[in-house]
C-alpha cells in the first residue's frame, strides 16, 4: 500500500512518524508501507487525479524498513515456510508485515487454509480476521500464544512427533517392499 501526499510544511514528516501516526489511528493492514511526497497531485483533463501519472515504485518511494529477525521456534519456522511458499520469497522475518511484502487477500486465505491443515486441532479457533489483525509472525505467534487453547509447546512437540511417525512409516513400507521383492523372485 502506497500513500501519495502534499505536505502542507517544512520539514516534511518522516515516514516513521507518518506510520506511526497511522497506526494508531487505523488497523495495521492498512497503514501504507511506502510513502510518496509531490508537489501537486496530476490531474487528468477532467479535473481527477490521474493514477497512471502518479509516480511508480521507486520513483520518490520513501519506504519504512523493518530489521530482518528471523523465527526462533519451530512454530514461528513453520509459519514462515508457509509465508514463503505462499509469497514466493526465500526468507520471511518475524517482524515482515505479510502485506509489505506483496502479500493479497487470496494469499491470506491459502495461508490460513495451511496453517488450519498443519495444526487442525490446536489452532482451531483461529480465525481469518486474525491474520489481517496480526499480519507478522511475531504478532501472530504472539497472540496464539495469548490464546489459553493454544499451547505453543505442544505444537512443537506434535510438529516433532509428526515427523517420527513419517520416518517410522517410511522405514515400515520399506521393510514390506523388501519382502514383497523377496517372494516376488
Amino acid at each position: 500500500l502506497v500513500a501519495y501526499m502534499i505536505p502542507e510544511g517544512k520539514p516534511e514528516p518522516s515516514p516513521e512518524e507518518i506510520g506511526n501516526f497511522l497506526k494508531e489511528k487505523l488497523p495495521e493492514y492498512m497503514v501504507p508501507s511506502a510513502y510518496v511526497f509531490l508537489e501537486k497531485f496530476p490531474l487528468s483533463a477532467n479535473g481527477k487525479i490521474d493514477r497512471r501519472a502518479l509516480p511508480k515504485e521507486g520513483e520518490n518511494f520513501q519506504k519504512i524498513e523493518v530489521a530482518y529477525v528471523p523465527p526462533q521456534t519451530n512454530f514461528e519456522q513453520t509459519i514462515a515456510k508457509i509465508w514463503q511458499d505462499a509469497l514466493g520469497l526465500e526468507k520471511v522475518g518475524i517482524n515482515d508485515n505479510f502485506f509489505d511484502l506483496g502479500g493479497n487477500s487470496l494469499q491470506v486465505t491459502k495461508i490460513y487454509n495451511e496453517l488450519r491443515k498443519t495444526w487442525p486441532k490446536e489452532l482451531e479457533n483461529l480465525s481469518l480476521v486474525d491474520l489481517f489483525k496480526y499480519p507478522t509472525i511475531g504478532k501472530l505467534a504472539g497472540e496464539l500464544n495469548r490464546d489459553k487453547t493454544t499451547d505453543l509447546s505442544s505444537l512443537e512437540q506434535n510438529n516433532v512427533d509428526l515427523e517420527a511417525k513419517i520416518k517410522a512409516g517410511k522405514n515400515r513400507l520399506k521393510q514390506r517392499f523388501k519382502k514383497a521383492k523377496a517372494i516376488k523372485n
